[in-house]
């Protein structure tokens, strides 16, 4: 697994992202009174309480501190980094206080004068679990943009599936650690904050009449307006309902809370989830993105990835999300992605039959009326030709293709 930084952040925006980015290694180089102290011991309560206050009292000022503790070794590991210049006291009578402790197991110093990195803490971990590094957002960035120029959509397509599966991995491992814990309130069905409303309506301008709107999905206008675009259930005329939304925020389980607070954790920004009340559609609102030179440019399917599969995972959808729409606000730096479900033929046939029973039956020109399960029949009859090879004007089989491996071919809707 992997762990990346946001890259530059501006210190006015910082506070205005409601939450303070870590820092690795020191802001500058330490100097020749700056140490850091490594002590390993049993993890009783107060214990590290005890070890910073033996810190402050003699003078030290602390620069870092870094703390993990094991609770099945029943075991904690603290890191602290401090100028001694106004202490009372030098390293090596401080580091032998501290072994004299007797809940203390080991303690030792190095003098990180010049470095700016201390010598004892090496790698980063998620939860104690699994070992990480740390890359540049730029560096990802640019392997987007090498990707897309040297493979084109493959190299792009190869980037988002990596993001989907990094999140779905996420999710896995965190699911286990939970687990573990005291009972979470886990709720396999997700649903939205926003209560169901009745169906969407608008004027259809042929029937002269408010109508249902069927297949809405969300647009946005020139103007900052936002609109539902669908058809008019009874004629298809495209019709549009101004300044109405579809997207309700998901009410998250225990697990997607806890891997949106990861994914700002590591540096991927503040992820807010919103679902279609109607419609395979959906939203996601990414806070402070990893960015280059403050702003989104082409490279960035691998967070594109990440957005795409904690939304099927919060949603509870079993297709993949794909996304049709993205916006970057570089005042707010809020990244807005609109995705949809894709589904495969067959089922998308299923969509279209359902809806033509809403809307009664349909004639085919003669005095007959056709019957929407006759419809069905007649829709996934002409998906089995077509995937067996045969023509609806040649009774002979074509050639068929060779076999690539390939699955069922898939259609956004």
């Amino acid at each position: 697994m992997s762990l990346f930084s946001s890259g530059k952040q501006r210190r006015g925006k910082q506070i205005a992202a409601n939450y303070y980015p870590k820092s690795i290694g020191l802001s500058l180089p330490g100097n020749s009174f700056d140490y850091e102290f490594l002590i390993c011991g049993k993890n009783v309560p107060y214990t590290q309480n005890q070890i910073v206050n033996q810190f402050i009292g003699h003078g030290a000022m602390l620069i870092s501190l870094d703390s993990s503790a094991d609770p099945l070794e029943n075991r904690f590991i603290l890191s602290i980094c401090c100028n001694l210049e106004h202490a009372d006291t030098g390293p090596t009578e401080l580091a032998v206080q501290l072994q004299e402790m007797k809940f203390v197991t080991s303690a030792e110093y190095c003098e990180i004068r010049g470095r700016l990195f201390g010598r004892r803490l090496a790698g980063i971990s998620f939860n104690s679990r699994d070992a990480a590094v740390a890359l540049r957002a730029g560096s990802m960035i640019s392997l987007g943009r090498r990707l897309a120029r040297e493979s084109g959509s493959i190299g792009t397509a190869v980037l988002y599936e990596e993001g989907r599966a990094y999140a779905h991995e996420i999710m896995e491992d965190l699911w286990e650690i939970l687990q573990q814990g005291p009972e979470t309130g886990f709720a396999d069905d997700q649903k939205l904050d926003v209560p169901p409303e009745k169906p969407e309506e608008a004027y259809c301008m042929r029937c002269r009449a408010m109508r249902r709107i069927q297949s809405p999905r969300q647009v946005l206008f020139s103007n900052k307006t936002h609109a539902l675009q669908g058809e008019c259930i009874i004629c298809s005329t495209k019709v549009f309902k101004i300044g109405s939304k579809i997207y309700g925020k998901i009410r998250t389980s225990p697990l997607i809370e806890n891997t949106q607070a990861l994914l700002m954790a590591t540096g991927w920004g503040t992820f807010e989830l919103f679902g279609a009340i109607e419609g395979r559609s959906g939203e996601v609102l990414i806070s402070s993105p990893p960015t280059l030179d403050e702003d989104i440019q082409f490279g960035n399917q691998f967070v594109e990835g990440i957005a795409a599969g904690l939304l099927e995972a919060a949603s509870g959808t079993r297709n993949r999300m794909v996304v049709v729409g993205e916006k970057y606000d570089q005042s707010t730096r809020n990244l807005r992605l609109h995705f949809a479900e894709e589904i495969p033929v067959r089922k998308r046939a299923k969509v279209r039959a359902l809806n033509v029973q809403r809307s009664g039956t349909i004639s085919d020109g003669s005095s007959r009326s056709i019957t929407p399960e006759d419809e069905l029949d007649k829709i996934i009859g002409a998906l089995e030709k077509i995937e067996s090879g045969v023509t609806s004007f040649d009774s002979e089989p074509i050639e068929a293709k060779k076999d690539t491996g390939e699955s069922e071919q898939q259609i956004i809707i």
